[in-house]
């Protein structure tokens, strides 16, 4: 804005009353307003809460790809050695040693 109105801003504009004007940093500002367009007969508030609608659900469709697409990349081979030997580790500690001495099978008391 210049002392006679707006103008067009350039790197160096003449002002009436401030002379000459050195333009040296531009900053576009974030339009922080929501633009909801109402459909015909739609109330301003119900078009506010439709727009909330559709963004939750746009965000919770984001997440829900996010987390199809981890599941679904090919898992690390160390990791997957990783997993199998603990779990082998823990069937030994499950075994009875002595194979099977400590079962009765079809006994007579």
């Amino acid at each position: 804005m210049a002392s006679d109105g707006p103008q067009p801003i350039t790197h160096e504009f003449q002002d009436d009353v401030a002379g000459l004007l050195t333009f040296f940093e531009y900053r576009k500002t974030e339009d922080s307003r929501l633009h909801v367009e109402r459909l015909p007969g739609e109330s301003g508030f119900a078009a506010m809460q439709r727009a909330y609608a559709e963004q939750e659900i746009a965000t919770q469709r984001r997440q829900r790809q996010q987390l199809r697409a981890q599941v679904q990349t090919p898992a690390d081979a160390k990791q997957i050695e990783q997993v199998r030997q603990i779990n082998n580790e823990w069937a030994a500690l499950k075994r009875p040693r002595g194979r099977g001495q400590g079962f009765i099978i079809g006994g007579e008391e």
